[in-house]
């Protein structure tokens, strides 16, 4: 968010040694909140000022919060239910989710799984930081991820990532079909990079 800043702060999350993104810097104003979403990846959360709410819901319970359409744009999975009013009506499957609560200050940290269900609201003004991560070894994380409860759930984010790049796919198609790519003609075969 700041990369200019990052040569000048210590390493907030120095016990993770396989970071695949972070550390990020958010600044909310009072009341703000993110959707329950899921990330692909296992997350630290650590407020420096002020206090959030976090709502977490287990990763097999995703099509009981309503995921979004397949294909909607993001690196998260975001869901219709809304944790702090949930309308039963609209969502009938949504009654009797266990939701677990928590509120993290600074000082704290909150490990969030890959792919359990979170919803984060700030209560004060807030300055926190957040990193992803993965297991140590070189296929423990996707291993993780391929078991319950996650399989269901990573299913459904490999398939949303799928149809977001559908459009992507066709186009290219087409381009190459009209001989509209320099990089490629009409019946030209591409070799792979071995």
């Amino acid at each position: 968010m700041f990369p200019q800043l990052v040569s000048e702060l210590p390493d907030p999350f120095p016990l993770v040694s396989k970071k695949h993104s972070g550390p990020f810097l958010w600044i909310a104003a009072p009341g703000h909140y993110e959707f329950p979403h899921f990330d692909a990846d296992d997350n630290l959360l650590a407020p420096i000022v002020g206090r959030k709410r976090v709502r977490m819901w287990a990763p097999q319970d995703f099509e009981r919060m309503y995921p979004n359409r397949l294909g909607s744009k993001g690196r998260t999975v975001q869901f219709q239910v809304n944790g702090d009013a949930p309308d039963f009506d609209r969502h009938p499957l949504a009654r009797g989710l266990r939701c677990w609560e928590v509120t993290v200050e600074p000082g704290q940290m909150l490990f969030i799984p890959a792919f359990t269900i979170h919803q984060v609201t700030s209560i004060d003004p807030c300055i926190s930081l957040n990193a992803f991560f993965g297991d140590e070894g070189k296929n423990d994380f996707l291993a993780k991820l391929c078991r319950p409860p996650r399989l269901g759930a990573f299913s459904y984010w490999l398939t949303n990532i799928a149809e977001q790049n559908r459009e992507v796919r066709k186009r290219a198609r087409a381009c190459v079909g009209a001989g509209a790519c320099r990089h490629a003609t009409p019946g030209q075969s591409i070799t792979p990079l071995s």
